[in-house]
C-alpha cells in the first residue's frame, strides 16, 4: 500500500482504471457465461465453460483483493466505479454488456452467437487492452 501512495497522479489514474475495468469485465463474464452454458449439450464444451466461469470468478476475487488491500479505504468505492466515470471505459463496458443483454432478453440463435462473439471480443481485445497502461485513452 505504501507504494501506491508514491505513484504519480497519471500512474494512479492508470492503475485505478485498469483495476476497475478488469473487475467489471470479469464480473460480466462470471454472470453471463452460465447463460450461454445452459444451451450447451456437449459435455466437453460444458466442462470448458464451467472452468471459464471458475477462472473468471477467481480473477475477480484477485482484483477485489488488490483493491481492498492496496487502495486506501476512502477511495475504494471510487475505484470500483471508475469505469462508470471514464467515458472510454464506460462506452466499452456498456457495449460488451449490451451484447450479452440481447441474449438474456431474447434467446435466439442469432443473439446466442452475438453473445459468444461478445465473449471472444471481451477475452481477446478488451481484456488484453485492459493490461495496457493506456487503458483509459
Amino acid at each position: 500500500m505504501t507504494e501506491y501512495g508514491h505513484l504519480t497522479d497519471e500512474e494512479r489514474y492508470a492503475y485505478d482504471g485498469i483495476l476497475s475495468y478488469l473487475t467489471f469485465l470479469d464480473s460480466v463474464q462470471t454472470c453471463n457465461i452460465p447463460h450461454l452454458k445452459g444451451s450447451v449439450t456437449a459435455p466437453e464444451i460444458s466442462l470448458c465453460m464451467a472452468e471459464q466461469i471458475s477462472q473468471e470468478a477467481m480473477h475477480n476475487q484477485s482484483y477485489q483483493y488488490l483493491i481492498e488491500t492496496i487502495i486506501p479505504s476512502d477511495r475504494r468505492g471510487e475505484v470500483y466505479d471508475f469505469w462508470r466515470t471514464d467515458k472510454v471505459l464506460k462506452d466499452r463496458c456498456q457495449f460488451i454488456a449490451s451484447l450479452y443483454q440481447q441474449y438474456i432478453d431474447k434467446q435466439t440463435t442469432e443473439s446466442y452467437f452475438i453473445a459468444l462473439l461478445a465473449d471472444y471480443l471481451l477475452e481477446s481485445l478488451y481484456f488484453y487492452n485492459g493490461l495496457n497502461n493506456e487503458v483509459a485513452h
